[in-house]
């Protein structure tokens, strides 16, 4: 008997990895327990008591759950992988940890590696050929949307701008860079501002035309009480130190008609009028200032017909203006200045933005600062062909990325046991996100690009607006093809050197994490020592962000360090001498030892999956399903197979041949 049933009513069948169910002589009960081929003791296998008369059912319903356990895409077996079954009697793959690591726990740092190395790496059958193929084409296609959308050299126009309005031309006059106090503000408006602007025969007027509305702004801050009540009333006259909304002044300017300009001469454009208070629009840009974060497009402008026929009485008028302003429409309380200004290339058909910013704080200081940016207003030849590329883009956004890839790997982290959400969060299924994204974005700021013509202006137009606009799409589609080139470097990991890179890299990256957090609190104190020595008398140090920037470029050793000493000659020792040991001693220092000691952790635990793929595999791998099985003849599908997988695969198609084939033989009999 069998545990107390009869063995002429039961019988013994077995299972393993490489027979679904396989029933036993139960005739000859010593040969069953002595003969190793039926039952080896090395072997890994179950044994089921069945129903003599349900047998042959039990063997066909197991063979069926193993095919179906073999042809779907497993997850890797590993030595850590145990073939058992659930409640409800269907076989399942197991994870157990590995005990043995626990032997070398006195050792901590060997016991760390070896319980470390519990990810197997990442395989060929996890990686499509398609994916490949569709992530090379959109990256390429990205590049040369890039290259015909940007075939002008923007560099050099924006350059020769530079020269002739911020450097200036000549020793002599002033140039807008070299503005350091109230006067030089005008004399570099009426000399080289004026000269280059207005004049024919100047150097920027040989390449670029004025074109649109220029405007002349400035902000004034509301007054306030003071804060030490103790001054006497002759000197009480206290603003507010930014120009915000709340802080800054919004009533008309009270100057007497005889003094001021008039705003009905030809040249200018009215409203609005410089001495009322104008909010900021939808085309006016804001400006980033040095003193303070931002300045809105609203406070007292004038502003200035620069089209073709009326830019003689416009240079007119603004000559005429600058006295004036300088006397009675600029005083204390103002806290910027700024001229916008559009100019055209046509030789080349883009045009420049140009911001000029003066920012002028209570302390008396004079900032300035300016933006200058070239853009394309009208669509060229390359931007046609480009627009063409974007639908074949659009088709792989959406088609490929958002609907093939994303369903895949969700369907790939269900098959490995993992949930679906473990794909959208991960960094890759954040970079695939990303790229639909901004693609998306990229594609609607295109389409709201749209500058009105200058000539066609009858109010004042920030171009900047426009420019920066032009500026954020590009940068849209570098940012596209970033993404698109991590993500082939991530497909490309299915290369056993390549994987290894990044298994160093990854690692890397969770111990500088932990680096960080001994690193940033003394790189902070570097920071805060440098600002609280210097910040009074060098604008390296003027700011946080200036110091954080200058205690960086220590690593470089890119810091004046005689003009640190000239300033503060003890401080200076000490500055330095911890500095170097925080930069360049400990930062460099302690990112090389990491990079080495996960190289050394992969090198040693993490080596590259020594699998060697037959040639079927590789085709299944390369070639989609239908094409594949009109190839071979064969099921798609064994490129996901693991060794062991493929091996029962294959034993049971050939145990089910020599089946039929005895079967064929019986009937011929």
């Amino acid at each position: 008997t069998w545990g107390g049933c009869s063995y002429l009513d039961h019988c013994l069948c077995k299972l393993d990895k490489l027979n679904a169910g396989k029933q036993l002589d139960n005739k000859d009960e010593d040969r069953l327990l002595t003969d190793h081929e039926i039952l080896n003791p090395f072997e890994k296998a179950q044994l089921f008591l069945v129903k003599t008369d349900e047998a042959e059912q039990w063997v066909k319903v197991k063979q069926k759950e193993q095919k179906e356990e073999v042809e779907a895409p497993p997850a890797d077996d590993d030595d850590t992988t145990v073939k058992t079954l659930d409640a409800s009697g269907q076989g399942r793959s197991v994870k157990v940890n590995a005990h043995w690591p626990e032997s070398f726990r006195m050792w901590p740092g060997l016991f760390h590696l070896l319980k470390e190395n519990d990810k197997p790496l990442r395989s060929h059958r996890h990686v499509m050929l398609r994916d490949v193929i569709m992530y090379t084409l959109f990256a390429i296609l990205c590049g040369v949307c890039m290259v015909y959308r940007n075939d002008q050299d923007l560099y050099f126009m924006r350059q020769s701008v530079v020269e002739c309005l911020d450097y200036g031309v000549g020793d002599t006059a002033t140039s807008f860079s070299s503005i350091n106090n109230y006067d030089d503000i005008w004399d570099w408006l009426t000399g080289s501002f004026y000269f280059q602007i207005f004049n024919n025969v100047s150097s920027l007027r040989a390449s670029f035309e004025p074109v649109g509305i220029m405007r002349f702004r400035q902000q004034k801050a509301a007054s306030r009480e003071c804060i030490r009540p103790e001054i006497p009333a002759a000197y009480q006259s206290c603003y507010y130190v930014e120009v915000a909304d709340g802080t800054y002044q919004t009533l008309s300017l009270l100057i007497s008609d005889s003094d001021w300009i008039n705003s009905t001469l030809p040249g200018r454009v009215a409203p609005p009028y410089a001495d009322e208070w104008t909010s900021a629009s939808d085309y006016t840009r804001r400006l980033s200032g040095k003193v303070q974060d931002y300045y809105d497009g609203s406070g007292y402008a004038s502003d200035y017909n620069m089209s073709s026929g009326m830019l003689t009485s416009a240079g007119e008028r603004f000559l005429e203006d600058m006295p004036i302003f300088k006397t009675y429409w600029v005083d204390s309380s103002t806290r910027m200045l700024a001229l916008s200004i559009g100019l055209a290339n046509y030789a080349t058909g883009n045009h420049v933005a140009v911001e000029f910013l003066i920012e002028m704080p209570p302390s008396g200081a004079v900032i300035p600062t300016v933006y200058i940016v070239p853009f394309a207003m009208s669509e060229t030849d390359g931007d046609k062909v480009a627009n063409v590329i974007d639908y074949i883009r659009w088709v792989i956004v959406i088609g490929y990325i958002l609907v093939v890839v994303v369903g895949t790997e969700i369907s790939q982290k269900y098959t490995d046991g993992e949930m679906g959400l473990t794909y959208v969060f991960s960094p890759f299924g954040f970079i695939d996100a990303s790229t639909v994204a901004i693609f998306v974005a990229e594609q609607y700021m295109r389409g709201k690009f749209d500058p009105p013509l200058p000539h066609m202006l009858t109010e004042f137009y920030s171009y900047s607006r426009d420019a920066n606009l032009a500026e954020d799409i590009f940068l849209c589609e570098s940012l596209l093809v970033l993404c698109a080139m991590v993500r082939i470097v991530r497909l490309l990991t299915f290369l056993p050197k390549v994987h290894v890179i990044s298994q160093i890299y990854a690692r890397s990256i969770v111990m500088i994490i932990s680096y960080a957090m001994a690193f940033v609190p003394a790189f902070v104190g570097c920071v805060f020592l440098g600002h609280s020595i210097w910040s009074p008398s060098l604008y390296m140090f003027s700011n946080w962000s200036q110091s954080i920037m200058t205690v960086s470029l220590l690593v470089r050793q890119e810091v004046d360090v005689q003009l640190l000493s000239a300033k503060e000659e003890e401080w200076t020792i000490v500055f330095l001498i911890y500095a170097f040991v925080i930069t360049t001693g400990f930062l460099l220092n302690g990112f090389l030892a990491i990079i080495a000691y996960s190289a050394f952790e992969v090198g040693l635990l993490r080596g590259p999956e020594h699998v060697s793929w037959e040639s079927e595999q590789w085709q299944d791998w390369a070639f989609f399903g239908p094409i594949y099985k009109s190839l071979t003849g064969e099921k798609p599908g064994i490129c996901r197979l693991s060794a062991s997988a493929l091996e029962a695969r294959r034993t049971r198609e050939a145990d089910a041949a020599i089946d039929m084939e005895e079967e064929g033989d019986m009937g011929d009999d």
